[in-house]
């Protein structure tokens, strides 16, 4: 599949940085993931930095789900947060911040989020909407 290191899967199994095409057919964005090595019976995936370090750890599909929802509430506010003339770092590190405090974690990450930790950071922002 691709290059091995410590990265495991939720199921346990090693993971392997791959081609994106291996699960889409054809390559989409950088093109690199990381892939359950038992992928297609586990299909626990995540995607990966330039380097090639994972972009969090590898998820279900329910998760990946419930990820991208919260990215698509969550970004639209560091954007915001741009167009008042904040750098992309500045602006993404303050959201990240709150969001962080709203949850009780100093190093908050998407990408590092189960489903049901996802459902209570959507549910945490609605609230205080």
């Amino acid at each position: 599949m691709g290059m091995s290191t410590d990265v495991r899967c939720y199921c346990g199994s090693p993971a392997s940085l791959c081609d994106n095409a291996t699960v889409y057919g054809r390559q989409y964005g950088r093109g690199k993931m990381w892939l359950c090595e038992c992928w297609p019976q586990c299909d626990g995936r995540v995607g990966a930095h330039p380097d090639g370090r994972p972009l969090g750890t590898l998820a279900d599909a329910e998760t990946r789900r419930l990820r991208m929802q919260l990215h698509g509430v969550i970004d639209p506010r560091w954007r915001q947060l741009m167009d008042e003339g904040r750098s992309k770092r500045q602006a993404r590190s303050e959201v990240y911040a709150w969001l962080g405090q709203l949850m009780g974690s100093d190093d908050f990450h998407v990408g590092n989020l189960n489903a049901d930790e996802c459902r209570r950071a959507l549910a945490l922002i609605d609230a205080v909407q």
